[in-house]
């Protein structure tokens, strides 16, 4: 009985430390993948999207060339108003 005891007392601080470790791994993964996506906005070139057609992008002002809406402004790079993360 009491070695079924200690066994259970292990299993339960196992199963804690397994959860606390996970929670901090997801927040850490997170920051990495808003540090990914934030590296790109320096390259970015296009200043020019399609609210359609997102693979249609341009450095001037003009129209889609697939609907033929007028290509939105896109923030300049560095520029995060226009998302959340």
């Amino acid at each position: 009985m009491k070695n079924l005891k200690n066994i259970l007392i292990v299993t339960a601080g196992i199963a804690v430390f397994a959860l606390v470790s996970s929670c901090n791994k997801s927040d850490s993964g997170s920051s990495a993948q808003v540090e990914e996506e934030h590296s790109g906005h320096a390259q970015m070139a296009a200043k020019y999207v399609c609210p359609m057609h997102a693979k249609i992008t341009s450095d001037k002002p003009g129209k889609c060339s697939e609907c033929g809406m007028a290509l939105k402004e896109t923030g300049a790079a560095g520029d995060h108003s226009k998302h959340d993360h």
